[in-house]
Parts: structure tokens; C-alpha cells; sequence
């Protein structure tokens, strides 16, 4: 395994990670049958999800509707497409160990948002919209990406002051942000911005560019991560944890800023 890998294929556990390179781990050994490492490799990244993101629900019951549901045909099928254009790479030798991991991880992201808004709804407290699979298989310039913010963090729901139309914010408002925790390099986009601040001068909160999350949290200075460099957002009580660095907006969106950030990652590399 590589040391830059961040859970181990077999027992879930963190990994060491190194010199800030997001690569995750290995998910297939090419010398063996491909698709039963791909069933178990899903499961596995399953399991991963709902215990770092859906605490409350019980794995197994979650396992069990993949076979009740009809879902796991599905599997087999993607399973089955992707074996086919990996054997294809193989033979045409255009495989690298990221780019395997890239097509893995993107399948399986793809499927699990899939099984879970389709048929684990009913568990879940805080569930996303059917809207966001609407995203799965776009690339980063065919995105509307304040329709992405908009579908995956559901702002209007949220009980936060939000801006996404920069164009007729007052600037004012925009210098309060650039004053205390946004940043962006020149030509970089900003997307969103939420002000958590109890004064609503803008002092607290975060915002999403194209290239990177900024945020200042109470008692904390200010901080950016730029997407690819994101190597773990985890929750921590009622709080989330990136890179290690704190990060509190409220129960609603962090459930939600997890699963943004794991696409926005993915879209960055």
C-alpha cells in the first residue's frame, strides 16, 4: 500500500498520508480477477460512507437492501463495464495506478450516491435531493457550478445568511468577506458564501471558489485549503474536521459540505 493512502482496502483504518499528494489508495491487484475485487472493494467503500457520514443507521441493514432492492444487479452490470475497459487499458497499456483509482473511485462514488438516494432514504435524517445525480458523470466545464453548490448544500433550507449572486452584492458586503477570511487568487471564481456571524458583518463563515474552500471559525484564524489538496473531511461530534482543521456551520450544512467537498476533490484532479 502506498504511504500516501488514507484507509487501508481491508480494515477501513486511516493511513498515513504524505507530503500533501492526494492519492488514494490501491483498489485492485491487476494479477487477479478483476470484478470480485470490485464487489468487495465496494462494499468496503460502503461501509466507509455510512459509518463517516450516516453514524445512526446499522451497515448491515444498509448491505441487505442492495440484494432486496434489485440493486445489486446494477452493481454487476457497472461492475462488469468496467472489468471490459480496464482489461481494454491493459492490453493498450495506458494504465497507471491513478488513473485506475480515479475510474474505481468515481464508479464507486457514483453508485453509492445512487443506491442511497434510491433506496436508503427512509434512513437517513438530513437526506439530499434526487437532484444531485443529475452531476454524476458531468466534467468541471460542463458544470453550472452554482447549480451544484445550490443542489448538493440546499442554502435556502439552511438558517444561514448566503450570497451566490456576486454580481449585484453590495460591495460592502463582498469587503467585509475579503477583510476576514476569503482570499482568492486573481481570476478565481466565487461560487458561495455563507456569513455565520452573529452580527452579520461577515467576520464568520465560508466560502467555495472554483479552486478551493475558505473559511474563519469563532476564536480561529482564517483558512483555505485548495480542493486538491483536501485529504480527509471527517466528522468529528457536531463538528467536521479538514485536514485536521476545525470547521462549524451547522448540523444541516455540514452533513452536506462533506459530500460537496468529496465531489469538488474529485472534480479537481
Amino acid at each position: 500500500m502506498p504511504e500516501e493512502a488514507l484507509f487501508c482496502p481491508h480494515c477501513g483504518e486511516k493511513q498515513p498520508f504524505n507530503k500533501g499528494v492526494h492519492e488514494l489508495k490501491t483498489y485492485l491487484d491487476l494479477k487477479l480477477p478483476i470484478i470480485p475485487q470490485l464487489r468487495e472493494q465496494f462494499f468496503l467503500s460502503l461501509k466507509i460512507r455510512i459509518e463517516r457520514e450516516h453514524p445512526a443507521i446499522v451497515f448491515h441493514v444498509v448491505a441487505e437492501r442492495i440484494y432486496t432492492s434489485g440493486f445489486r444487479d446494477e452493481l454487476s452490470a457497472e461492475f462488469e463495464k468496467l472489468a471490459v475497459s480496464i482489461e481494454d487499458d491493459l492490453k493498450m497499456e495506458i494504465i497507471s495506478i491513478p488513473f485506475l483509482n480515479h475510474k474505481v473511485e468515481n464508479l464507486f462514488e457514483n453508485l453509492i450516491d445512487l443506491f442511497l438516494l434510491r433506496h436508503v432514504q427512509d434512513l437517513i435524517s438530513n437526506a439530499f435531493p434526487i437532484d444531485i445525480l443529475k452531476f454524476q458523470h458531468l466534467l468541471p466545464g460542463e458544470l453550472d457550478w452554482v447549480s451544484l453548490i445550490a443542489a448538493y448544500l440546499q442554502p435556502a433550507l439552511s438558517g444561514v445568511r448566503y450570497y451566490m449572486n456576486f454580481k449585484t452584492l453590495d460591495p460592502q458586503k463582498i469587503k467585509q468577506f475579503t477583510t476576514y477570511f476569503l482570499f482568492p487568487e486573481p481570476l478565481e471564481k466565487i461560487y458561495f458564501v455563507a456569513d455565520l456571524s452573529l452580527l452579520a458583518n461577515g467576520s464568520e463563515g465560508f466560502a467555495l471558489t472554483d479552486k478551493a474552500i475558505y473559511w474563519k471559525a469563532p476564536f480561529k484564524k482564517e483558512k483555505s485549503i485548495p480542493y486538491h489538496l483536501i485529504r480527509e473531511v471527517r466528522a468529528e461530534k457536531s463538528w467536521l474536521l479538514l485536514n485536521d482543521h476545525f470547521f462549524n456551520a451547522n448540523a444541516f450544512l455540514n452533513s452536506r459540505l462533506m459530500r460537496l467537498l468529496s465531489k469538488l476533490i474529485r472534480l479537481s484532479r
